[in-house]
């Protein structure tokens, strides 16, 4: 992991919240704003898990939480700050692949389809309460 600071961390959750808040939602870009939105939350928890750990940089961290900031997968993440009210169902793609919390980022890097769209949309609105809540704690 490329070191980084709890600033970097912060900076890029309000970056990429800012932008997915204000960007056109509509079907055109529906990957691209979900991508926005993983990234700030993902940021967002990882910057709080080093607030909590009292910590300032990534290189300050010790293995196991060096492991967390590494990690893409918001149930672990969420888990160790704790905050376990929210589940992130699996669900397949059209390539009949399993997504999870642990590899939804990809999912929407690549724009994968899914005829999940309940599920997909389940993802999304949990991913929005999450950032919300981390505007109030970073």
């Amino acid at each position: 992991m490329l070191q980084a600071d709890r600033d970097d961390f912060k900076n890029s959750y309000r970056n990429h919240y800012h932008t997915y808040l204000n960007s056109i939602d509509d079907n055109k870009n529906i990957y691209s704003r979900r991508l926005l939105l993983v990234y700030c939350v993902e940021s967002g928890l990882k910057c709080v898990l080093m607030k909590k750990a009292k910590i300032y940089s990534v290189s300050k961290a010790g293995p196991d939480l060096n492991r967390l900031l590494g990690s893409h997968d918001f149930d672990i993440l969420l888990r160790n700050i704790p905050l376990t009210s929210y589940r992130f169902p699996s669900f397949k793609t059209s390539h009949n692949d399993d997504v999870s919390a642990n590899n939804y980022h990809e999912m929407v890097r690549y724009a994968i389809r899914t005829d999940s769209h309940e599920k997909f949309h389940d993802y999304n609105h949990q991913l929005e309460e999450i950032a919300g809540w981390l505007r109030e704690k970073i």
